[in-house]
């Protein structure tokens, strides 16, 4: 978009709009860093896995007042929108071969590497909470040392989904590596 700040910000008003009623799957790896933590709290052990685990199913429970009644309650978190639990990538598993050193493998000619899937969190969002066009772009990154092959979402949740939340349960900067493995 070309202009001023005023003029993009008055064009992606535009197309906001105009993209209404759809939706775009943006990455929120910082709910599953966040869950993790709160898992953590009341369970050292809990893991990446445990978090994500969580966030991809509703979990209910019972809860009974001081009448007797009981009711049902989910533990969503309350700004929790529409999780879907979803692969990002693949990780290593094996160092990198030579060509033609791996019986069977589809090109002899291609370097080869055993690896598995690498998943996620991604939130359906609504155009109305895009801020920026980054917002919806995703790229590829690829960390030669650990053998990972992952796709990124230039999505960031505003400081407002994060209201109530302790300061220590806010996303922080190391929750872009958070991601399961299979």
């Amino acid at each position: 978009m070309d202009g001023s700040a005023e003029d993009r910000a008055k064009q992606l008003r535009r197309l906001r709009r105009r993209w209404l009623p759809g939706f775009t799957l943006v990455g929120r790896d910082e709910l599953l860093q966040r869950r993790l933590k709160q898992l953590q709290a009341h369970d050292e052990g809990a893991t990446v896995l445990d978090a994500w685990l969580d966030l991809s199913r509703f979990n209910l429970h019972s809860a009974q007042d001081q009448n007797g009644k009981v009711s049902w309650q989910n533990d969503r978190p309350a700004d929790a929108g529409w999780l879907v639990p979803m692969p990002v990538g693949y990780a290593a598993l094996s160092d990198l071969y030579a060509g033609g050193q791996v019986a069977n493998a589809r090109d002899e000619a291609t370097a080869f590497r055993f690896v598995e899937s690498v998943y996620s969190l991604g939130e359906w969002i609504g155009p109305h909470r895009i801020n920026r066009l980054d917002d919806l772009l995703w790229w590829g990154e690829h960390d030669a040392q650990t053998g990972l092959y992952r796709c990124r979402s230039g999505y960031t949740a505003a400081e407002t989904e994060h209201v109530g939340d302790a300061p220590e349960a806010r996303p922080s900067a190391d929750s872009a590596h958070t991601a399961v493995t299979s």
